[in-house]
């Protein structure tokens, strides 16, 4: 073997990388495993005054991090905890739980606010291209000019857009209605990417680990996953509001110092500590100016509140919320005399003092509850501490006295007299009369403070000198070095023109899997994923013998580096991703049938083990690459238009290709020239295998007729079924909500219909009932698949949380026991996305046949080739399909045509243009080496030749596919049921349909190619 040395190079550096790749996971698991023990022990012996287990989960999992610290390191090259934590093989949502959504931005309230005081021409332009999205895939600005041109063509845009405020972006003299319409585009696009930003701000600033935020190529849709979020709800608000730029007012703490006493002693109260009588000097005065200390002999003393002969320990304004403004100047040397920042609180206590602050019998000296607001700066100081500030509110609404839709312009800057990074903020005309007055009365107020809050968060609080009447004001950035805090002010300012923006975000669809069913698919998948690799190690051995064993030694080589890639690219593992590299082991196995086959036949024919080995393998190359390649292709057409969990099937199968073909190729040979050089046995088969398939001799052409008649009655049925029963479309391309729910107790069938009944009543919209789907998972059991249209097409805010609640409390009220957050998997698709997924389905099919037939046509230099295949393509198809229509009502698991089946297709594509290809190659080769012949005996031939490694391959994909329906989660079953048949039909259609439909359009077949 050449360039062995080469190879074996190759093959220990591609080992070591995967090697690192996969260690962050192994060593942040060991840890993780570790911390479990400890919470898992803290849970049995200690209670908290939090009794959700999940937060008490959380406060001891910190717990232990404190205790190694807040980023332990790892052995990895003194790699810490979180920077590992990053590196390591990510779980999906379907294997860890947790929330997915995608944001779609609504562009046409932004084009309706571009345009301030639209008249009623204009709103039904906007209208009509609303309308229009429904049904197209195009993006808005594209149809609001379809819709204007429709409308008013005669009319100019720039009169509706032109005004005081946004002249700067629609001058006057922009009069063509193209160049404005790109001037909204490009406001559309960059109000999207700002969405981004906004989204991933906010998620970091919540502590998602390994959160997913990306903007989708075509859609301009923004994907969300954030793994381990239980709380949806809080998740919802988050992505759905828009950046929130807000001006305070601010209140003095020391206009609040005679209350403190009294809260300082409810606070201990509430917090179970016991009063302690003050230790005052009886010769002690108080000062004068400051009635809340006392001096003894000259010096100031601790701070005691004189509220009562017996004081309590200094329980809020001490304990927990330090370096208040009556007792020191804060840590940077400023007097907070008059500030608005009451004192600084530590991370971990942030909550507690929140909660007490709010208490209502605190509230009580505190000012009432609409006077008085609390907020936390964003950044902390060097020492983890965050400032706490105290808000006015002076409106009736209880908002803030400015807020960010009057900022027209946002950009990051420096103070030229200091240099400090700064945002610069410029306001419209209404917001700068506003702002005059606010800081007019601010300077009078003795330079009272103005606090500038970003989505609640205090950003910097300015003391006012003078009225501003320009309408122009600016944002601090500090707590960081110059450059981070650059990149703060530049980040910040994108945000602030992306909160100036009016545009709603929309959830149109939804995923979320529940804790229990995400450890649940865990363990189903990796006990499918362990059987099937164990039969696979035996079939091969049992089959090939000593060959079989290298099989298996590259194989698992296979997986090594298959699971290394993924790691070092940070691909996310999902379910589908497990079946994908599943049918990566079938892929690899196929590469060494097609090699061990073909060493067989060299040996049958009295080549020497040497000889035979090095023409079968070269005889095996062409197969094997043109069946990876249109493989390959497949797959980069799932990866281009699929999303989510489809784009890992692709990402794992385009990886394991290339893992497939280095180690089916290159390892096993290796293995075998070092054995031979060993002067030890090299063996490809048993006695009772050595024969088998070698001497068939069926007329595969002769008979292709009866095996047409066979499949058109197959598909005649199928299509008959299509017509009158159709299919089960699932949530994906029917919009709707779709449930799984485990219960706690088995659910009887009678139980079932109850449930239909009385949940269509509770969700009855504009008078009509809607009496939901619901299917059983599983013959019997604890499961439910419940399906709703209800309220699909509001777009309110907490439209989805109404409809959760009005669903749970409906199954609770049935007497059904389940937990919301960890037994629930749930999906939303809004209709408008779900016509988009019919879309991307038809086009990857489309282009997946037409890819495939330009390749095999190229490929084998005859048109009728690449004809037949696409054939033989559309047969499995149309069989598989009609299966599903008539199975979907009966069969005791979900059959929904939704993404997955899709990839399902389109891999059942995949296989089929494989084994056809491999037929096709053998075909081509016996036709050159027998021109003599006649073709259609030749061709009978090379199909009976192609038996051992046709059936070899199928019977172990199979085997595969067949552990991974029985043994795997209950979520992948009809994907897997569809490959299964998938499977069957492609092996069929390779051999009785593709090959004889070349014969019968072929007249000159034995023409050399």
């Amino acid at each position: 073997m050449q360039n062995r040395s080469a190879i074996w190079v190759f093959t220990i550096l591609l080992a070591i990388a995967a090697l690192y790749s996969l260690s962050f996971t192994y060593f942040t698991g060991q840890y993780e495993k570790e911390r479990d023990v400890f919470v898992e022990e803290k849970l049995k012996t200690e209670a908290y005054i939090d009794s959700t287990e999940q937060k008490r989960k959380d406060l001891f999992e910190d717990e232990y991090d404190k205790e190694y610290g807040e980023d332990p390191l790892v052995p990895i090259m003194g790699t810490s905890y979180n920077r590992a934590k990053q590196d390591e093989l990510k779980k999906g949502l379907d294997l860890e739980g947790g929330f997915s959504a995608v944001i779609e931005l609504s562009i046409s309230d932004l084009v309706r606010e571009l345009a301030g005081n639209p008249d009623e021409e204009f709103n039904k332009v906007i209208d009509r291209a609303v309308e229009m999205q429904r049904e197209a895939e195009d993006d808005f600005v594209t149809l609001f000019e379809r819709a204007w041109n429709e409308i008013q063509p005669d009319k100019k845009m720039i009169s509706n857009f032109h005004s005081q405020d946004n002249k700067e972006f629609f001058p006057l003299d922009l009069e063509d209605n193209g160049d404005l319409v790109e001037v909204l585009r490009q406001q559309a696009n960059g109000a999207i990417d700002n969405a981004e930003n906004i989204i991933r701000a906010r998620v970091d600033k919540y502590g998602v680990v390994q959160p997913t935020i990306q903007k989708q190529a075509f859609s301009g849709r923004i994907l969300v996953e954030l793994p381990g979020v239980s709380d949806k709800e809080r998740f919802r608000k988050l992505l759905r509001a828009t950046a929130n730029l807000e001006f305070w007012k601010t209140f003095r703490f020391l206009d609040f110092q005679n209350a403190l006493g009294d809260v300082n002693r409810v606070a201990a109260e509430k917090l179970g500590l016991e009063n302690e009588e003050p230790e005052i000097d009886p010769n002690a005065t108080w000062d004068v100016n400051d009635p809340t200390t006392y001096t003894v002999n000259g010096q100031d003393t601790i701070y005691i509140p004189p509220v009562a002969e017996t004081t309590t320990v200094n329980a809020l304004f001490g304990d927990l919320i330090k370096d208040q403004s009556l007792i020191n100047p804060n840590d940077e040397g400023e007097s907070w005399e008059g500030g608005c920042v009451w004192g600084y609180v530590n991370e971990a206590d942030r909550k507690q003092v929140m909660e007490l602050l709010n208490d209502p019998e605190i509230r009580n000296y505190l000012e009432p509850e609409s006077r008085l607001k609390f907020a936390w700066s964003n950044l902390p100081k060097a020492d983890g501490r965050f400032a706490l500030y105290g808000l006015k509110i002076d409106s009736e609404d209880g908002e803030a006295a400015l807020d960010g839709k009057v900022v027209i312009n946002a950009s990051q800057d420096f103070d030229p007299y200091t240099s400090e990074v700064l945002v610069s903020l410029t306001m419209n005309s209404d917001g700068a009369a506003k702002w005059s007055e606010i800081t007019e009365e601010a300077a009078k107020d003795n330079r009272a403070q103005v606090a500038i809050a970003m989505d609640g968060d205090i950003y910097s609080a300015p003391s006012v000198n003078e009225k501003i009447p320009s309408g122009r004001s600016s944002i601090t950035i500090g707590g960081q070095n110059k450059q981070e805090a650059i990149q703060e002010g530049i980040d910040l300012s994108n945000l602030l023109k992306a909160g100036s923006l009016p545009a709603r975000a929309d959830i149109v669809n939804e995923q979320i899997v529940g804790s229990t069913i995400g450890k649940e698919n865990i363990q189903k998948g990796i006990t499918s994923f362990i059987i099937a690799l164990c039969l696979i190690l035996v079939y091969m051995f049992l089959y090939y013998k000593g060959a079989g064993l290298a099989a298996d030694i590259a194989l698992i080589a296979n997986l090594f580096f298959l699971m290394g890639a993924l790691a070092s690219i940070h691909a996310a593992l999902t379910l589908p991703g497990i079946a994908g590299i599943i049918l990566t082991i079938g892929m690899s196995v196929d590469a060494n049938v097609l090699i061990f086959e073909r060493v067989k036949e060299e040996l049958r024919a009295g080549a020497g083990l040497q000889a035979a080995m090095k023409k079968g393998y070269n005889k095996a190359y062409s197969a094997i690459v043109d069946a990876n390649v249109t493989t390959f292709l497949t797959a980069v057409i799932l990866f281009v238009l699929g999303s989510g969990p489809i784009k890992g099937f692709a990402t794992t199968l385009m990886i394991g290709i290339f893992t497939s073909l280095f180690t089916a190729i290159f390892i096993t040979r290796m293995i075998f020239s070092w054995r031979s050089e060993a002067k030890k046995p090299v063996t490809f088969f048993w006695n009772y295998s050595k024969d088998l398939f070698s001497n068939t001799n069926f007329n595969f052409v002769g008979r292709r007729k009866v095996f047409y008649g066979v499949s058109a009655v197959l598909i005649g049925i199928g299509i008959g079924s299509l017509f009158t029963s159709g299919l089960d479309l699932g949530v994906d391309f029917d919009g709707g909500r779709k449930y799984v729910i485990n219960f706690q107790e088995n659910v009887e069938d009678q139980k079932i219909e109850e449930l239909r009944n009385s949940l269509g009543v509770v969700f009855t919209e504009n008078g009509n009932i809607q009496n939901p789907t619901i299917k059983r998972i599983g013959t019997i059991g604890k499961s439910l698949e419940i399906t709703t249209k209800y309220l699909i097409n509001d777009n309110s805010e907490n439209v989805d949380n109404l409809v959760d609640n009005t669903l749970f409390k409906g199954l609770q009220d049935s007497g059904l026991s389940f937990d919301k957050e960890s037994d629930v998997e749930s999906n939303k698709v809004d209709p408008t996305i779900s016509d988009g997924f019919k879309q991307q389905a038809t086009l990857a099919v489309i282009v997946s046949l037409l890819i495939i037939f330009l390749y095999i046509a190229l490929r084998f230099r005859k048109w009728q080739y690449g004809l037949g295949a696409i054939i033989a393509m559309t047969h499995d198809v149309l069989i598989v399909l009609g299966l599903f229509s008539i199975g979907y009502s009966f069969f005791p698991f979900s059959m929904e045509i939704d993404q997955a089946f899709i990839a399902a297709i389109l891999t059942v594509v995949g296989y089929s243009i494989n084994d056809t290809v491999v037929v096709f190659d053998r075909i081509r080769e016996y036709l050159n080496e027998n021109k003599k012949g006649e073709p259609r005996t030749i061709v009978n031939a090379a199909l009976n030749s192609t038996l051992s490694r046709t059936l070899n391959t199928s019977v172990s994909t199979f085997i595969v596919l067949l552990i991974i329906f029985l043994f795997g989660s209950n979520t992948i079953k009809g994907f897997t049921f569809a490959l299964m048949v998938g499977v069957v039909v492609g092996t069929y259609s390779s051999l009785f349909i593709a090959t004889p439909i070349v014969v019968d359009l072929t007249k000159n077949l034995g023409k050399r190619s």
